[in-house]
């Protein structure tokens, strides 16, 4: 009752949900792990990476940036992508500002990096001092626009990591500006109030995402919780920055391509395509399910590559009709290799 039987290379788990209405939802998610070498080709990793059921941060909940979100959720839409990395300087020669980028799909996303930079006093008011040199810079929201400032309690919402975030003038002076912008929207003076540039995942509780979340009121405690609301959007669960998840799921085999997120400056290279076999038997019958590619994680710094896939079971009222799903990769005929291995 209940089981799962993997016998893919790759990492699985399996949980009970509810959909909208109450019904038993029978979610199973399989996740992959590669390594990424220099040259572009993959290999499957020896260590392959759990299943995540709550969120993990890079430092404190809640006060650093996110890097895995929960993964068993009852839908996606689309695929998200995410970066964990670092912006690189061609050749490691020092310089001011470098455009760092992803391509994969659908999805073109180009990020600006500065050097350090503060707001100074000038003739005509603050002005924005020169970047510092760097070669190398974290990619995190920390980085990016937002933060708070001592003089208003909630700060910028969109990114309370964040830094560059003014209230006034007499704030702003000598305060520092974010090293990360988006290029088409730069920040030009301090009170300038941009969307927070970046490639990480979004946290659940940030506005970009919360907006999805529903209505959570007292009428929602009394009369559906633990169900989720009736204005809930299933893009709640799409943690990619925005414009960083496609509308329709990534298949694998698509052409990846980084610019300056390795010390080589560009990496190209495909995603591996995988092909499942899903079998659950349920009330005495076997149904064949279909797996989506729901998230796309790339770390270049740690040469890892992590695929997330999810498939539905929907179960009416009772999920203990459920006895086992089994998990297999299909085999290429010719070379009898797995296919994304």
């Amino acid at each position: 009752m209940l089981q799962l039987q993997n016998v893919t290379p790759f990492a699985a788990e399996r949980a009970v949900q509810f959909d909208r209405h109450g019904g038993h939802l029978w979610v199973v998610v399989v996740k992959a792990t590669y390594d990424l070498h220099a040259d572009g080709t993959l290999s499957l990793s020896k260590q392959q990476e759990p299943v995540k059921t709550h969120p993990e941060y890079f430092g404190e909940p809640g006060h650093s940036t996110l890097r895995r979100d929960a993964e068993i959720v009852f839908a996606h839409p689309g695929s998200a992508i995410m970066v964990n990395g670092s912006a690189y300087a061609p050749e490691d020669e020092p310089l001011r500002e470098l455009d760092v980028g992803i391509s994969i799909g659908s999805i073109h996303r180009v990020i600006r990096v500065f050097g350090a930079r503060r707001w100074d006093s000038g003739l005509f008011g603050l002005r924005m001092t020169d970047p510092e040199l760097f070669s190398r810079w974290p990619l995190r929201y920390e980085f990016a626009y937002g933060g708070t400032s001592s003089r208003q309690k909630d700060g910028f919402s969109d990114n309370p990591l964040g830094m560059g975030f003014f209230v006034d003038r007499d704030d702003a002076r000598d305060g520092k500006l974010p090293h990360i912008e988006d290029p088409r929207h730069l920040i030009k003076s301090w009170k300038d109030r941009p969307a927070p540039a970046g490639m990480n995942a979004i946290p659940p509780l940030w506005p970009a995402r919360a907006r999805f979340s529903g209505t959570t009121d007292e009428q929602w405690i009394t009369t559906r919780a633990p169900l989720v609301p009736d204005d809930f959007d299933v893009a709640f669960f799409n943690s990619a920055s925005p414009g960083m998840a496609t509308a329709v799921p990534l298949r694998g085999g698509e052409r990846v391509v980084l610019a300056h997120l390795t010390p080589s400056a560009k990496m190209t290279f495909r995603l591996p395509r995988v092909h499942f076999n899903l079998l659950t038997t349920i009330g005495g019958r076997t149904i064949r399910q279909h797996a989506h590619l729901d998230r796309v994680i790339v770390e270049p710094d740690d040469s890892r590559l992590v695929m997330v896939w999810r498939s539905v079971l929907a179960c009416g009222r009772d999920a203990r009709r459920v006895q086992v799903t089994y998990v297999d990769t299909k085999r290429d005929l010719h070379t009898g290799r797995f296919y994304g291995v």
